[in-house]
Order: C-alpha cells, then structure tokens, then sequence
C-alpha cells in the first residue's frame, strides 16, 4: 500500500527510533541535522495531508527530500562511530520505506 495516512504512520514510528540514535550521536551538527531532517519528514507530511493538488506534491517533495538528509545523517553518525549499523537499521529501514512511499504519493501512477 502507500494511501498517505499509511506514510503518516510509518514517518510516526520514524520518529520514534530516531531518538536513541540521536541521543547517541556526540557531534551536534549531525544530531541537530538529523533532529531538524526527521521532524520536516513528519511535519511536511502531516501538512500535505491537508493540502490539494500540486501543494500537496510539493510538501511531499519536501519530506522526500528531508527523508534523504536524515539518512545521510544517519550513514554519516555511522561512519564517525557513534552508532553501529545494527543500532541504526530499524531507522534505516523506516527512512527507506517512507522514501519509497513519498516517491510514490508523488508521482501517482495513472489509472
């Protein structure tokens, strides 16, 4: 499935295993950009979902794209040691699906 409430849900449990990766990421530019990236996914969906039309597209556009950044935050908390992969792969993988979601909200493909 991938209805926008289904997003919604899955940006929701995002936001939960975010935070003890973040409380274990020591460099503050990387917790502060994945705490920033994470929270625009959540937010910008939850406001598209009240939006119409191309407004819509572009708030998911938005998240997409914040989607990206916390992974890259993610990979990076990785590469600097603070994190190992296992303790990041639940995040990972919900940061992977609500990619693949966003893309398809976006472009919808026609009946």
């Amino acid at each position: 499935g991938g209805n926008m409430f289904e997003c919604q849900a899955v940006a929701r449990q995002m936001i939960i295993a975010v935070k003890p990766v973040m409380d274990r990421v020591k460099d503050a530019e990387v917790r502060d950009q994945l705490k920033r990236a994470s929270l625009s996914v959540l937010l910008n969906i939850a406001e598209a979902n009240a939006r119409r039309g191309k407004d819509r597209a572009n708030r998911f556009g938005i998240a997409e794209g914040s989607a990206r950044e916390a992974e890259e935050a993610v990979w990076t908390a990785i590469a600097w040691g603070f994190v190992n992969k296992d303790q990041a792969s639940e995040l990972l993988a919900l940061l992977d699906r609500v990619i693949a979601m966003l893309v398809r909200l976006r472009f919808p493909r026609k009946k």
